[in-house]
């Protein structure tokens, strides 16, 4: 009996551990597979709608007419942000784009999301508010758009809704002077039409 019984124990265990690696592999290859599916260049901007700490939403379709620069990241590809965003505001090109800066928050734990929250609301080291900053707690962004796992990701939408640059980097300068000259290629039409007047 103590063997019949140590005999179907290790079945058991046998069947549980095959289950298991199942499972891994079934989710190793769809959550990557998930996160790859991304929204092809030159197609529409697929819409969202997503609050920032203050709990202020923003909605893309309402941002149509501008040219629009999505900078997001996880936890890791936040370190990175700052890089993208700056080479941008110190720029002549900065009045032609609005930037919305965009945190990817899946890997907090629900329980820890107040905390995290209350992160992003604490004033910056002048005492000031804090820029807004899109609060994505699900990766719904990351699932539309693609994403690069610890590094910052930027979209450049144009003012049509058009989704017409991605990228993922650290935001080493030849990054952002790519970047730069995406940005300058879109704004190009509205000085011409401007000197024209």
């Amino acid at each position: 009996p103590l063997d019949a019984q140590a005999i179907t124990q290790e079945r058991c265990f046998r069947a549980m551990y095959t289950k298991f690696l199942q499972k891994f592999v079934f989710f190793s290859i769809l959550i990557p597979a998930l996160f790859a599916a991304t929204a092809p260049i030159g197609s529409v901007a697929p819409d969202f709608a997503i609050k920032d700490q203050y709990d202020h939403a923003l909605q893309l379709s309402s941002q149509r007419g501008k040219l629009i620069l999505l900078i997001y990241g996880d936890r890791l590809g936040s370190d990175y942000m700052g890089a993208y965003a700056d080479a941008v505001q110190e720029s002549p090109l900065a009045v032609s784009v609005t930037v919305v800066r965009i945190a990817n928050l899946h890997a907090v734990p629900a329980l820890m999301r107040s905390y995290v929250k209350r992160q992003f609301l604490k004033p910056n080291s002048e005492g000031k508010p804090k820029s807004p900053v899109l609060l994505d707690w699900d990766a719904n962004l990351a699932g539309i758009y693609g994403f690069t796992e610890d590094l910052t990701n930027v979209y450049l939408i144009d003012p049509q809704g058009i989704l017409c640059y991605w990228a993922s980097g650290t935001g080493t300068p030849e990054e952002t002077h790519k970047l730069l000259n995406v940005i300058a290629k879109h704004n190009r039409p509205k000085q011409i039409e401007g000197a024209s007047q």
